[in-house]
């Protein structure tokens, strides 16, 4: 939980994205241990709901870096992802939702999986630890921004272009997305459902 908020700094220097979400799980984990050290079933429920919401999350990005890879093409830098969305703008789309999600932004489920953490943290007493996760939370927003960055707004080498994902992956990685949306326009439901294990 304290190596947490280092290792959010340490991922602002990452220019590997598969080693930033490496360390992206460590932030993610520490919020995971909030919900658990509240000592509350509804803690207990939120630290669960986090999990689920975290494993859907890790699907759909790494299926897009996986959909991304092509002979020559290993889609593993940052810079790799420089005006995706002008040559293959479904696996944009995706990562984009992704990356929002994981940053925590409403109304995708990333969001909600926080807010629910820190609602339980707050309400037995943690108050300054509940101010630091949000720091570090906000922190931990700009790298998944800045490969949206990248995406929209920077242009791509020759190289990148014409990336077509199988049919298949893009089934499952559109579920994924569509799930990370969905599940956020009605996050009481899964958290109720999360409560229910306990």
């Amino acid at each position: 939980m304290f190596v947490s908020p280092y290792l959010s700094i340490v991922a602002l220097l990452q220019t590997n994205i598969k080693r930033l979400l490496a360390y992206s799980t460590i932030s993610h984990i520490g919020f995971v241990l909030l919900g658990f050290a509240t000592g509350v079933v509804t803690g207990y429920g939120a630290a669960v709901f986090y999990i689920l919401v975290y494993v859907l999350m890790s699907l759909a990005a790494f299926g897009v870096i996986i959909s991304l890879n092509k002979k020559g093409f290993e889609a593993d830098l940052i810079s790799d992802y420089k005006g995706l969305s002008a040559h293959s703008p479904w696996s944009a789309l995706m990562m984009l939702i992704v990356m929002l999600s994981m940053a925590g932004i409403p109304p995708f489920i990333g969001f909600y999986a926080k807010l629910f953490i820190l609602q339980q943290v707050i309400s037995t007493g943690m108050i300054t630890v509940a101010i630091i996760a949000v720091v570090f939370a906000v922190i931990s927003a700009y790298y998944y921004l800045q490969i949206i960055k990248s995406m929209y707004f920077e242009e791509g080498d020759e190289a990148q272009k014409k990336t077509t994902a199988p049919m298949d992956i893009q089934l499952v990685v559109s579920i994924n997305a569509v799930l990370i949306l969905v599940v956020g326009l009605f996050p009481d439901f899964w958290m109720q459902l999360a409560l229910s294990l306990f």
